[in-house]
């Protein structure tokens, strides 16, 4: 049985104008940020490119959500701040989620994916799904150049990502007092553009485990032989096992990677 709910009497005016309460708000979201993030994502097309770097087992006829649409759908949570895929069992029915994915904000098109499919897609890349991805975030960093430039200067750092129960490959780190992971950022540092962000484990990264993430990076790109790759073989070289020196004459990185202060014992 569905009932109106009219406003509630009695309040008092404020300024000189009435004011009223109702509890017929309709579909309320605190996420309109989403919205904004879809035009972005539309332009560079990341959903897209990234799915088309994994294999789709699933039945073409019995498929409720592409692998390109819960990709973006578990980029735009992440952005938001719900970092968790169990999020995704309340934002799969949120109206401005729905609309940022295409679809609409009611009944139409029905809730997008949850907690369960969003896992199976998290677990079923392959290590060979894994660079391809790579090797396309990469591609997606060389075409962001209008021209190539003739050097670029990486930023490699790490950024401390604590995890809470018992979550898989979490270790425990001793400078930050905790378990977690220590995922490796590169970045152009002249403009800040993200070229690739690495998962890594808790153990703080030395120079070499530097050098060889932005040693896969290229390595990724050649593979493809794609497009802007030969661009992205330029700029980053892998050094010796114990140092990172740069990419010769056309490449330079830096690491601002550093141990954190020693947390002092509770």
């Amino acid at each position: 049985m569905s009932e109106h709910t009219g406003y509630l009497p009695g309040l008092s005016a404020v300024e000189g104008k009435q004011v009223q309460a109702a509890f017929d708000g309709g579909m309320p979201s605190s996420d309109a940020g989403v919205l904004l993030l879809r035009q972005v994502e539309r332009r560079l097309g990341i959903g897209d490119r990234l799915a088309a770097c994994l294999r789709d087992p699933r039945d073409p006829l019995r498929i409720d959500h592409t692998v390109a649409e819960m990709i973006r759908f578990r980029v735009f949570a992440i952005a938001a701040g719900y970092d968790d895929a169990d999020d995704c069992d309340v934002l799969r029915t949120d109206p401005l989620f729905k609309m940022a994915l295409g679809r609409g904000p009611s009944s139409g098109g029905g809730p997008l994916c949850s907690q369960p499919t969003m896992s199976r897609l998290e677990n079923a890349p392959s290590r060979a799904a894994l660079l391809r991805m790579l090797a396309a975030m990469v591609d997606l960093f060389c075409e962001s150049w209008r021209h190539v430039p003739c050097r670029i200067v990486l930023n490699i750092d790490d950024t401390w990502d604590a995890t809470h129960g018992r979550q898989q490959l979490a270790l425990f780190n001793a400078p930050y007092d905790g378990c977690g992971f220590l995922p490796i950022h590169i970045y152009e540092a002249t403009g800040g553009k993200l070229v690739i962000p690495s998962c890594g484990r808790a153990s703080h990264p030395r120079g070499w485990k530097h050098a060889s993430s932005s040693g896969t990076s290229s390595g990724a790109s050649a593979a493809t032989g794609q497009g802007s790759a030969s661009c992205c073989v330029a700029m980053a070289t892998k050094a010796g096992p114990r140092s990172w020196t740069g990419a010769r004459t056309t490449t330079s990185a830096t690491s601002s990677a550093s141990s954190p202060t020693r947390r002092s014992p509770r």
